[in-house]
C-alpha cells in the first residue's frame, strides 16, 4: 500500500509545517510531537528497531589543494594505527627585483609557520623536515592528499623538538601569536645562497622564480607511538621564509619571502595503507568483513575512513498500513567509553547515488541546526534529522542506495572516532522514528 501523500490530510500538513515551529527557536526534539495537543488523535508512536547495515571503507583521497589549514606531524593510533602527513607549497618573493647589495652573503634561512592548533600528544618528540622541490606546482590545478610531488632529497631542515602550538613567542621586545622557526640552513646552505645569488631574471618576476624555485616540501618523520598532527595558518602574516644576510657594507639584512592566497599549496596524507592499525579495524575496513560493522564503526579525518549506512527494510513497514512520518532522526553514539583523542566536531551526512557519486539529503536544506551533524559531549553522540530522506525511501518508486558518514573538514582536521553499530548491546546505532497512523 503506498504511503499517503501529505495534501492528502491535514495531519500531514501539520508535520510540513513543523520547521516552521522550529524556526521560532522551539526545541528540535519536539518537531512532530507538538503538532496537536492532543497525541491519541495522530495515534503517535516511536520506533527505533529498523534493521541497519552499517559498515566502515576507506576514504580514497580528498581535494587538499587551497585549504584554510595545513598539516604536519605524525601519530600512532592505537586502532587506526600509523599516520604522517606532510605539506606541498609555493613561495614568492614579498618584492620583485630585491637588491641584495654588493656581494652578498648568507648568514642563515628561516622558515616560520603560524601555528592554529594541534591534534594528538605534543609531549611525543617530533622529527620535522623540510625539502625543495623537484617538480612543477600548478596554480590552476587541483591536487588530492595522496598525490606526490619529486623532491631533490636534500634536508634543509631535521629538526627535532617538541611542539609548543599554544605558547606565545616572543620577538624583539613584543608577544606574538604561536609560531613555529624551522632553520633552513644548520647543514646545507645551498638554498639560502641559490636565492641570494640568483640571476637577475629569476627575480624579475614571481612567476620566473616559481619556476626557479619549485616550492618546498615540509613534512615529519613518522613516529612509534602516540604522537601529534600540528595545524598552520600559511596565509598568517607569521608565515613567511627569512633571508637572513650581509654585503660588503652592511650587517643585519633579511629579505622575506611569503607565503599567501596566490601560491599552489596542498596536504599529503600516508596513512601506510592501515598496515599499523589493529586487527579489528583491518578486517572490517581492509578485509571488508561488513559484519563487524553491527557492533563497532571507525571514523577518521585526513582522508581516512568513511561509514556507509542503509536501511533494507523500511519499505516493508508500510506494507499494509498508513502512516505520517512526524519525525526521523539517525542517532550515532560513540563507541568509546573514555575518548582521550577529541572526536570530530561534526560529521557530514550525504545521499549516495545510483553512479556512487555523493549529493546533500533532502533534510539539509532546513540548515545546520536542524539537520545536525554536530557532537553532543552531554550524551557523546550525533544525531542528524532525516525525516523527508526517510519519507522518500518509504516512497514506491523511490530507489535507496545509501547514506554516507565522515568527518566535516577532513582535508584539514586529524580527529576521529568510533561509533557504536546498529547492534551493540548498550548503545547502538539506530534510526528513531517518530510517526502516526492514519484512519
Amino acid at each position: 500500500m503506498k504511503l499517503i501523500s501529505g495534501r492528502l490530510t491535514a495531519y500531514v500538513l501539520l508535520v510540513l509545517l513543523a520547521p516552521l515551529f522550529f524556526s521560532c527557536e522551539k526545541d528540535p526534539d519536539s518537531i512532530g510531537l507538538e503538532v496537536t495537543p492532543v497525541q491519541d488523535q495522530l495515534f503517535v508512536n516511536v520506533i527505533d528497531t529498523f534493521t541497519v547495515q552499517a559498515c566502515s571503507y576507506l576514504e580514497d583521497s580528498a581535494i587538499t589543494s587551497y585549504t584554510s589549514l595545513n598539516l604536519v606531524g605524525s601519530q600512532h593510533d592505537p586502532v587506526f594505527g600509523k599516520t604522517t602527513c606532510g605539506f606541498y607549497t609555493q613561495v614568492l618573493l614579498s618584492s620583485v627585483n630585491p637588491d641584495f647589495g654588493t656581494n652578498p652573503v648568507l648568514d642563515s634561512l628561516v622558515l616560520m609557520l603560524a601555528y592554529n592548533g594541534y591534534y594528538g600528544d605534543t609531549n611525543t618528540l617530533m622529527t620535522l623536515k623540510v625539502y625543495e622541490l623537484e617538480g612543477n606546482l600548478y596554480t590552476d590545478s587541483t591536487y588530492y592528499s595522496n598525490r606526490v610531488i619529486p623532491n631533490t632529497g636534500i634536508e634543509y631542515a631535521r629538526m627535532n623538538f617538541y611542539p609548543h602550538p599554544t605558547d606565545s613567542v616572543l620577538v624583539d621586545t613584543t608577544m606574538v601569536a604561536p609560531f613555529l622557526r624551522i632553520n633552513l640552513s644548520r647543514s646545507h646552505r645551498d638554498l639560502g645562497t641559490k636565492i641570494l645569488t640568483s640571476a637577475t631574471a629569476n627575480l624579475a618576476t614571481n612567476e620566473a622564480f616559481v619556476t626557479y624555485l619549485k616550492g618546498l616540501y615540509i613534512t615529519a618523520s613518522p613516529v612509534s607511538y602516540s604522537g601529534a598532527i600540528l595545524y598552520f595558518n600559511l596565509l598568517s602574516s607569521n608565515t613567511k621564509m627569512r633571508l637572513y644576510y650581509h654585503d660588503a657594507g652592511n650587517d643585519s639584512l633579511f629579505y622575506d619571502l611569503v607565503i599567501n592566497e596566490n601560491c599552489l599549496r596542498f596536504n599529503h596524507f600516508d596513512h601506510y595503507g592501515y598496515s599499523y592499525a589493529n586487527q579489528a579495524f583491518r578486517q572490517q575496513v581492509i578485509y571488508k568483513d561488513s559484519a563487524l560493522g553491527n557492533d563497532l564503526l571507525y571514523v577518521q579525518g585526513m582522508a581516512g575512513v568513511k561509514v556507509k549506512l542503509k536501511f533494507p527494510t523500511l519499505k516493508n513497514w508500510v506494507k499494509n498500513q498508513k502512516i505520517a512520518i512526524n519525525e526521523a532522526q539517525l542517532i550515532l553514539p560513540a563507541y568509546e567509553s573514555t575518548i582521550e583523542l577529541t572526536p570530530p566536531s561534526s560529521l557530514l551526512a550525504a545521499k549516495i547515488e545510483e553512479d556512487g557519486t555523493l549529493s546533500n539529503l533532502p533534510d539539509e536544506a532546513g540548515g545546520t541546526s536542524y539537520f545536525g551533524g554536530s557532537y553532543l559531549s552531554g550524551t557523546k553522540e550525533y544525531r542528524f534529522r532525516v525525516t523527508q530522506y526517510i519519507q522518500n525511501i518509504l516512497k514506491e518508486s523511490y530507489v535507496d542506495y545509501g547514506m554516507l558518514l565522515k568527518p566535516a573538514g577532513a582535508s584539514v582536521r586529524a580527529n576521529r572516532i568510533l561509533l557504536a553499530g546498529p547492534r551493540h548491546s548498550a548503545r547502538p546505532l539506530r534510526l528513531r522514528v517518530v510517526y502516526s497512523y492514519i484512519h
